[in-house]
């Protein structure tokens, strides 16, 4: 299909989808609505990844991780483009614990009416528990009975969420315009040289000395040892902050910190891996951040067995820093030794990554509630290491064939 349909199609997609998405009430549309986010977006990832191999080439490295880099900006910024839009806490005062507690739910929020130490009567829309005073600095909304009503105004009528879901259309909208004006403009840029240092030139295509069955066998390979590494990241990014506040006894707020640690030195570590992989080839960069991954793992178990704060905070800047540069690097790798980066290819590759992030998180999960909130670390470190000796066996196994190839001229295998 032509490449400026898919992605219009994607873009448009996605744009229609936030567009609805803030005024499905009902669960079966609010269902349908993240059925659709999910198949446009991932559908988006696969092919902008592709689309960024299939214009460079074997020159796409710095592209690739300039990509993936902006991905972790827009997460980071997010949160802070959403909370503007929000509805509004109201701050109430409450003394003492409560005396009684009636659970129930309200317009699909939970609703705690209790009774405080002066026999003031009080309801909180959010979760609490009983013998305990409130805390209002979280997100719960504490206010008098006579004033529920008013909450839940509040709640439903004057929050603007949808504003940033009507920002998130506009930036689709300007995107498929970006792309109908660069057809326009430039006409087919598939066919365009590349512009390098040296001035204008084409850049041919790597000629791949593999045999097909050994391209099929290193790109499963790679599928797998990315579907491990997604599968570690997917484990961080949902369990950090509720290991560091049961099993450290941190804060929320520093829970908070340290899930903003990771994301910060994530998105650095992306950034910066543009300038990386200019200098030094893409099977060093992997093995630097493989190795430093393993190692903060390491020291992150020490940290937490020991209570090292210091050391487990620099563990998780460590960790995110060499989570950050895997994801794209891996693609390169594939696209400048293996195989040539089309949409099939990226398909197959983003099935395993799926399945890997969606059934990972329930082991993980199962095994922190039933055995052993240790099991978090345990199964990142191992993760952390398998991941390593994979690549580490993918790539020696790649320069044994390649020296073999230009030695003799032929690969039977």
């Amino acid at each position: 299909m032509s490449r400026l349909f898919v992605f219009l199609f994607i873009t448009g997609g996605l744009g229609l989808v936030a567009a609805v998405t803030p005024w499905c009430s009902n669960f079966a549309a609010m269902f349908i609505a993240h059925v659709l986010h999910g198949a446009f977006a991932s559908a988006l990832d696969t092919a902008a990844t592709t689309d960024v191999t299939v214009i460079w080439r074997n020159k796409a490295g710095s592209y690739m991780q300039a990509v993936h880099g902006v991905f972790s900006v827009g997460a980071i910024l997010s949160p802070f483009a959403t909370q503007p839009f929000l509805a509004k806490r109201l701050p109430v005062n409450v003394t003492g614990p409560m005396t009684s507690l009636d659970v129930r739910m309200v317009s699909d929020v939970q609703m705690t009416s209790f009774i405080d130490g002066k026999g003031t009567n009080y309801s909180v829309f959010g979760e609490t528990t009983m013998n305990s005073t409130p805390n209002l600095n979280d997100s719960s909304f504490i206010v008098s009975s006579a004033e529920e009503d008013d909450v839940l105004k509040d709640l439903y009528g004057e929050t603007r969420i949808y504003v940033t879901y009507f920002a998130s259309t506009a930036l689709c909208m300007v995107v498929a315009s970006c792309y109908i004006i660069v057809t326009l403009v430039y006409g087919n840029i598939y066919k365009r040289p590349v512009n390098r240092n040296d001035g204008l030139m084409k850049i041919k295509d790597r000629e791949y000395f593999l045999s097909k069955r050994l391209k099929n066998i290193f790109t499963v390979m790679l599928a797998i040892t990315l579907a491990l590494y997604v599968m570690s990241e997917r484990s961080v990014t949902n369990f950090l902050m509720t290991f560091v506040i049961t099993k450290l006894h941190w804060s929320k707020a520093q829970g908070s910190y340290a899930s903003s640690t990771f994301w910060i030195t994530f998105a650095a570590g992306r950034l910066s891996g543009i300038f990386v992989v200019r200098y030094l080839k893409t099977t060093s960069v992997i093995l630097i951040y493989f190795t430093s991954l393993t190692c903060a793992g390491a020291s992150f178990w020490i940290a937490v067995v020991y209570g090292v704060d210091v050391l487990t905070w620099i563990s998780i800047a460590v960790i995110g820093y060499g989570m950050s540069g895997i994801f794209a690097s891996m693609f390169s790798w594939l696209s400048e030794n293996v195989r040539r980066l089309t949409g099939k290819i990226a398909s197959i590759l983003f099935i395993f990554l799926s399945i890997g992030a969606s059934l990972y998180p329930i082991l993980v999960g199962y095994l922190m509630d039933h055995v052993s909130i240790m099991w978090f670390v345990y199964l990142q470190v191992m993760i952390f290491i398998t991941i390593t000796v994979c690549f580490i066996f993918i790539a020696t196994f790649y320069n044994v064939l390649a020296k073999r190839y230009f030695k003799t001229g032929a690969i039977k295998v």
